[in-house]
């Protein structure tokens, strides 16, 4: 189970092998293909056409055929399920026959429900059970992203039995990092480091050696949780137990890293507003569907209130000062990338539990500090920008306020849009946190609004009061 890795490769210049070979003998691709890492392989397959990568991946040998598909699978899901749709029952059985049961099951969901049933009809009848044992929980729990082969033993064998044991069952496993002591009825009882087992004395007990304290989850926990776990605890295998404690699998490293690159990706995107974690994977129509509830949030905002703002409350401000008008984009921009910005660090703090409501005042206060001095940075320069701008057309300004007066109302404003972008940043993510609103989702749409309104409320009102008094 050595790790496989790639040489430094000419990527281009493979795709080029690669293509000529399609076209005139397929039988040469592995060779082509020789020492690259199945990662690497799957990254081929996406890069070329749709009639290309097909023949690739028929011309591999199975086994390098599954890995490459496990792969793929986590980068072009449509990709994969538009290679199972031109397979046969048989075909696929043998590749998901070399699969890790948690990539099996994977493999499965990109094919058509009845063709998967069929699958796993042609396998031997203990693999058949694995496979639909995983494919009853949620794909995102950890019943759904354990692999149910690890290597068990009992507090009465001793440390070279299980040793012993290891050696007998390594092909057939994902992980020996560890091994889990089970008691009557297969309930857990503790692990055991593969390296205590090492250094211990060959007759001593498997129940002397192992740890009690046993960081474990149930099969229906939420893969989010599972990654936190293992992240706090700093651990490479997680044991899976279901009701009765019986240890039912485990959850690897490599599994949990694949689920914190999904999470993580998912968060963006919602923060957003597109509403889905692979955005490019689906029809445009159904794209354009998740968008446009956030979008038509903001727009039934902005139309609603940004024609009573400035064309209601502020509309002889600015045609006494025309010169402000130039300077509300600038003023919306900045406070709402400052929104954005605490957001951003405020909604991934909360998914990560990096900090929670109870945290609300000290991130508020952290965020207002850096706020602070990024609004004096930025009033500085604008004020700058605005009195060269405002200097050249004071000639015609007649009445109109000295340049002095108007650069300091748009440095004032920028401060305090900064400001309140920040605090809107902050708050929003944790008030709908703490109603139990997803913040990534939520919070896009209400920032936005909120934030445009607040700007153009500030710099207009401050101009008002300030320059037309």
């Amino acid at each position: 189970m050595a790790m496989q890795t790639s040489p430094i490769f000419d990527q281009t210049a493979i795709e080029e092998a690669v293509r000529a070979a399609l076209g005139e003998d397929s039988a040469r691709i592995p060779a082509i293909l020789a020492g690259l890492h199945p990662a690497d392989v799957a990254t081929l397959c996406q890069h070329l056409n749709e009639d290309e990568s097909p023949a690739l991946l028929n011309a591999l040998p199975t086994e390098q055929r599954a890995e490459v598909l496990s792969h793929l699978g986590d980068i072009d899901e449509e990709r994969v399920e538009e290679y199972l749709e031109g397979q046969t029952v048989e075909q696929i059985a043998k590749i998901v026959d070399e699969m890790e049961p948690d990539d099996a099951v994977d493999l499965l969901a990109s094919a058509d429900q009845e063709k998967a049933e069929a699958v796993i009809g042609q396998l031997d009848h203990e693999d058949a059970q694995e496979l639909r044992e995983l494919r009853k929980y949620a794909p995102d729990s950890a019943g759904g992203i354990m692999t149910p082969e690890f290597i068990q033993a009992t507090p009465t064998d001793s440390a070279a039995e299980v040793l012993a044991r290891i050696r007998d069952e390594y092909e057939e496993v994902e992980n020996v990092q560890c091994i889990f002591v089970c008691g009557a009825g297969g309930r857990l009882l503790g692990s055991i480091p593969v390296g205590d087992l090492l250094a211990a004395s060959p007759s001593e007990r498997a129940g002397e050696l192992m740890d009690r304290a046993v960081v474990q989850v149930g099969l229906l926990t939420d893969q989010e949780v599972c990654a936190k776990l293992m992240t706090r605890y700093d651990i490479d295998v997680l044991p899976v137990v279901d009701e009765s404690n019986r240890l039912e699998g485990i959850i690897t490293a490599d599994d949990i890293l694949d689920v914190q690159a999904d999470e993580a990706e998912e968060d963006m995107f919602r923060l957003v507003g597109v509403g889905d974690s692979k955005p490019l994977e689906h029809p445009y129509w159904e794209r354009a569907l998740k968008r446009l509830p956030w979008l038509v949030a903001t727009l039934l905002g902005m139309g609603l209130f940004g024609p009573l703002i400035l064309h209601k409350w502020f509309s002889g401000t600015l045609e006494e000062i025309v010169v402000l008008a130039f300077f509300v984009p600038a003023v919306m921009g900045l406070s709402g990338s400052a929104a954005t910005q605490s957001a951003t660090i405020t909604v991934r703090g909360l998914a990560t539990d990096e900090i929670a409501f109870s945290d609300f005042f000290w991130m508020l206060r952290r965020e207002m500090a850096v706020a602070g001095i990024i609004a004096v940075v930025c009033a500085l320069t604008m004020m700058v920008f605005a009195y060269v701008v405002t200097a050249m057309g004071m000639e015609s300004a007649g009445p109109n306020p000295s340049t002095l007066g108007i650069t300091g109302t748009i440095g004032l404003s920028m401060v305090a849009g900064i400001f309140v972008g920040a605090m809107l940043g902050v708050s929003i993510p944790m008030l709908c946190h703490r109603v139990g609103v997803d913040p990534a989702v939520a919070s896009g749409p209400f920032i936005t609004t909120a934030i445009d309104i607040a700007a153009q409320v500030i710099y207009l009102g401050l101009a008002t009061w300030l320059l037309t008094a």
